[in-house]
């Protein structure tokens, strides 16, 4: 498989994104958190959407509603296309390939796209992302993992899973054929136990049968002696029944007479009360003869209250009438003052609303300003978390020369790596170019009359010479090579420092952090700043709201007093007109009070002295009056109730007279409670007898049916054992059989065979990549638990025990092993994600060398590292722009 291009839309951090591949190398390149790795998830997405199974929620990017992936490759000569879309109604597939006459659609539902998808490629989602998708931090995974784990990871790759549910399922089966096995045997020993019972149900037939003959006996006798008893007892009932009729009558008649009684008594209390009531009817007649003076005398004193209420409501009335010209007078100026103070209090408000806003702005920046230093400050911690773990060699003393010598520093650590490069050359030359003076002193020690140079003659003076300017070269190589090594040693611990600092620098994210501290000390000088200039407009606030709730004191104050003088002004336009008519009814009023007052005084003078309070003797009167009329009609209840009291006492004698009658009637019945009652008791026990009987002949006659329904069941349950231990002896032979095989589908039946018919094909593959390397080693070998080995000569290498460069080497030949053993021939592609992260800078540029080395037609790699700049045939750069990652256009690297 080749990817040519993949496209998402709304899928985690990218909003439209669409990149191609070309065959190659292909490098993304990125800052953490860009959206690097979200591209290989797109891919791993459009091919195997079950990998992501439980987190699809998560796939869509923050405020849409769906997303969607598009990933176009080629596989087998052809080119496929397939698409994914999820939203709030579901996943949604389609996969097309292109012919001649354009794309054809081949499958349309989620299922049926990944099961062609599986059938097209060859291979499965445990493959794909053990072989062909390496993720973050994973290139040696399967060489570190124990052998357990190992050996767990290739029965995934064999297709080991459907081997365990086999072997589940065979398990289950098995274990309800034992189930049936374990109720079967409880079968045949239920059907032994009752076969031995044959016996015991004949004699308890016999038992039952004997038990019936001596019952019905029983409960002949009883039947005979309930029916005499019976008779009997219908007799002594009718006598009962004449009995209870004249109880109840005698009964009756008892409390008749003494409601006759009652009544009699209760007449004689009334008759007697209402003699002593006629007693004061003299004295009532001559109370009532003054009712009508002291009704009229009544009448005075009520008109003579009500015409002196009419005149204080008059006299009040002209009183506030010249209360109200005194104040409308008033009126005019106060009216004034309010116009004054109400614009006053406008200006005030209005100024006080300004500084209000300014308040708020100054709550709003004060909050921006507490955000901000809360946020400083944890930046600040974070940078001075850094300071701390940074080399003491790199000098930085404070948060600000961090800051301001970052930059240089991530700079001077490129510049440091090429001039130790120059440095290691320089120290290559001056070793090299010192052979030579030394290789010529040495020829003129074995020739000293020979010029070593041209071979001409040489005397004793110019031999001197050639060998000082020789020797003189050799000290002047010695030293440049000293100061050489010198720099080389200074620089190396330059490196180290500098390769730290890139190192946690890139893990505490440094230069976003520096940018982020110098927005926020921006922002917070900023609003301080403003808080400053708003501070002295604030110390108005105050002061301003002070006299402003004074001028509303004021103003509330004068509008109070405007209504009451209002409502002067009303008073006086409403009542001016009618003055006159009111003084003139206050005169008439005056002289009907006057009078009323002189007949007051001669009604006073005829009822006398001995009325005192008139309301008192007004009541008295009436209620005089009013008893009058009630003791005439006494008078006539009188008559009523004596006749009624005479009737009383006739009846009494006659209840008195039928209570007699009943009495002897009673005695004459003979009618004897005792022995009735002792009938009924031995009724009762009789027919609870033979109730009893009854009960137990019928259960007998149950129980003699159900031990004939035995006896034949036993016939049945012979013939019944015998099938039943058929069957068992069928289910074990079965259940041995489907052991076995159940067995045989384990971890050490078919799944180890097949891992070991495995192991030779991925050697071969591993082998086969691993010798395009150039390492120095014979072979690699795999152990029966697939632990890794290189053997040279005769000697084996643990994974260990290798280089850097010889890790890197043997972790991508496995891997791409693993891919070649799972697909075959149609292994064209490998994604890498961020291969080189937890590894130090050697094995980096190890893996990064290796990688460029693979004879494979396309690798896509994503990556934080610009060392893949160097092996990469098109390089892509990533980057998020608020918040959405946007790719930049490829670049071609050829």
């Amino acid at each position: 498989m080749r990817i040519r291009r993949v496209r998402l839309r709304n899928f985690r951090s990218h909003a439209e994104t669409e990149v191609g591949f070309d065959f190659g190398v292909n490098a993304i390149i990125g800052q953490n958190g860009a959206g690097k790795t979200s591209l290989l998830e797109g891919i791993a997405y459009a091919l195997f959407p079950e990998l992501f199974r439980g987190v699809t929620s998560d796939l869509t990017r923050r405020g849409s509603g769906s997303m969607e992936v598009e990933l176009e490759f080629e596989q087998g000569g052809r080119r496929y296309l397939v698409w994914r879309k999820r939203d709030r109604s579901g996943p949604q597939a389609r996969l097309m390939v292109r012919r001649d006459s354009g794309w054809s659609l081949l499958q349309t539902s989620q299922r049926d796209v990944s099961a062609e998808l599986a059938r097209i490629l060859g291979t499965n989602p445990e493959a794909f992302v053990t072989a062909m998708y390496v993720r973050q931090g994973e290139i040696f995974g399967f060489l570190e993992k124990r052998a357990s784990e190992r050996t767990k990871t290739i029965n995934r790759l064999l297709g080991g899973e459907l081997f365990d549910r086999m072997e589940r399922d065979l398990g289950e089966a098995l274990g309800r054929f034992r189930s049936r096995l374990e109720r079967l045997e409880g079968e045949i020993s239920t059907l032994e136990r009752q076969l031995k019972a044959t016996d015991q149900f004949r004699d308890d037939l016999s038992s039952v049968d004997a038990e019936l003959e001596r019952i019905e006996s029983q409960l002949g006798s009883l039947e005979t002696r309930l029916k005499s008893v019976e008779r009997e007892e219908e007799k002594l009932r009718e006598l009962r029944d004449a009995y209870l009729k004249l109880a109840q009558a005698r009964e009756q008649a008892e409390r008749d007479l003494r409601d006759c009684r009652r009544r009699i008594s209760q007449i004689g209390s009334q008759l007697e009360s209402l003699n002593q009531e006629l007693v004061r009817l003299d004295e009532l007649k001559s109370l009532a003869e003054f009712e009508p003076l002291l009704t009229e005398l009544d009448s005075l004193i009520r008109s003579e209250n009500a015409l002196r209420a009419e005149l204080s409501s008059l006299e009040r009335e002209q009183r506030s009438l010249d209360e109200a010209r005194r104040n409308v007078e008033r009126l005019g100026s106060l009216r004034e003052e309010y116009e004054r103070i109400s614009l006053e209090l406008e200006g005030v408000s209005k100024s006080l609303a300004m500084v209000e806003e300014k308040a708020q702005r100054a709550e709003r920046l004060w909050a921006q300003l507490r955000e901000a230093r809360e946020r400083l400050q944890r930046v600040e911690g974070r940078l001075r978390g850094l300071l701390n773990r940074l080399p003491p060699y790199l000098g930085l003393g404070d948060l600000d020369s961090l800051c301001r010598e970052s930059g240089r520093l991530l700079s001077e650590a490129r510049r440091v790596g090429r001039a130790l490069t120059e440095l290691e050359k320089r120290i290559e030359y001056a070793k090299g170019w010192m052979k030579f003076p030394q290789e010529l002193l040495s020829a003129l020690d074995s020739t000293p009359d020979e010029c070593p140079l041209c071979g001409s003659r040489l005397d004793a003076g110019g031999v001197s010479r050639v060998r000082g300017r020789l020797r003189a070269e050799l000290d002047r190589g010695k030293a440049e090579l000293g100061s050489a090594e010198a720099e080389l040693s200074r620089i190396s611990e330059l490196r180290e420092a500098l390769e730290e600092f890139e190192r946690l620098a890139e893990e505490a994210d440094l230069q976003s952090a520096i940018a982020e501290r110098a927005a926020l000390v921006e922002k917070v000088e900023e609003f301080e700043g403003e808080l400053r200039a708003l501070e002295a407009d604030l110390r108005k606030r105050d002061e301003m709201a002070a006299r402003r709730a004074e001028l509303q004191a004021r103003l509330s104050e004068l509008q109070n007093r405007l209504v009451e003088l209002g409502a002067a002004e009303s008073l006086v336009k409403r009542l001016s007109p009618r003055e006159e008519d009111l003084l003139a009814r206050i005169e008439t009023l005056k002289h009907e009070i006057n009078e009323i007052r002189g007949r007051r005084d001669e009604l006073l003078a005829k009822l006398g002295a001995a009325v005192r309070d008139i309301d008192s003797a007004l009541r008295q009167a009436k209620e005089a009056r009013r008893k009058l009329k009630e003791l005439e009609e006494l008078i006539e209840r009188r008559g009523k109730l004596s006749a009624l009291l005479s009737e009383e006492k006739r009846r009494e004698d006659e209840i008195e007279r039928r209570l007699s009658e009943i009495s002897v009637s009673i005695e004459a019945l003979g009618f004897d409670e005792d022995r009735y009652s002792e009938i009924l008791e031995e009724l009762t026990r009789l027919r609870e007898e033979v109730q009893e009987l009854v009960a137990k002949r019928e259960n007998l006659k149950g129980r003699r049916e159900e031990l004939m329904r035995q006896l034949e069941e036993v016939k049945r349950l012979k013939s019944a054992l015998g099938e039943a231990k058929k069957e068992r002896d069928k289910l074990a032979s079965f259940a041995r059989a489907l052991e076995e095989v159940r067995r045989s589908f384990g971890r050490e039946g078919i799944q180890r065979a097949l891992r070991e018919a495995a192991r030779p094909v991925l050697e071969h593959y591993a082998n086969e990549i691993l010798s395009k390397f150039g390492v120095d080693f014979d072979r690699l070998e795999l152990s029966e638990d697939y632990e890794v080995s290189l053997i040279r000569g005769g000697d084996r290498f643990s994974f260990r025990q290798l280089s850097g460069g010889e890790q890197v080497a043997l972790a991508l030949s496995l891997r791409l092993g693993l891919a070649k053993a799972m697909a075959g021939t149609s292994l064209e592609s490998i994604l890498l994600d961020e291969p080189t992260v937890h590894l130090d800078s050697e094995r980096r540029r190890e893996l990064v060398s290796a990688i460029g080395e693979l004879d494979l037609p396309q690798v896509i790699v994503v990556t934080h590292s610009g060392e893949f700049e160097e092996v990469a045939s098109s390089l892509y750069t990533i980057e998020k722009r608020g918040g959405t990652s946007v790719v930049m256009p490829s670049v071609s690297m050829g």
